[in-house]
């Protein structure tokens, strides 16, 4: 809608509204408003985690999964380890294997009872 198109009236205010309306229009079509993820609209809703921190707590993030990658791998290598000594000793197998599936070591509970 060009200036010259503007429906002419005597109302200045229904002149800007509709001069508003098609602005808003034409801005939408060619430049629509940016949406945001979730990710993003929790950010934005604290303004205190500037990038340095955000950066911070990605490294933070990365150094967490890549120990917890490294100690499982060490973890393995250790009961492999194990496993393989204990070739020719059932029962030392045998004992590794409940130390791995956590069956060697009793629960401890509290009794909820009362005593008299």
């Amino acid at each position: 809608m060009t200036l010259s198109n503007m429906p002419s009236s005597e109302d200045v205010n229904s002149s800007l509204s509709t001069l508003l309306t098609s602005f808003e229009n034409v801005l939408n079509r060619h430049a629509p408003p940016k949406t945001l993820s979730k990710r993003q609209e929790h950010i934005k809703s604290k303004p205190w985690l500037t990038k340095g921190l955000l950066r911070s707590i990605r490294t933070k993030n990365k150094l967490y999964t890549n120990l917890h990658k490294k100690s499982a791998q060490e973890k393995v290598a250790y009961y492999m380890q194990q496993i393989a000594s204990s070739n020719n000793n059932s029962s030392l197998m045998w004992k590794t294997i409940k130390n791995i599936l956590n069956k060697g070591h009793k629960k401890t509970s509290t009794s909820t009872g009362s005593s008299k």
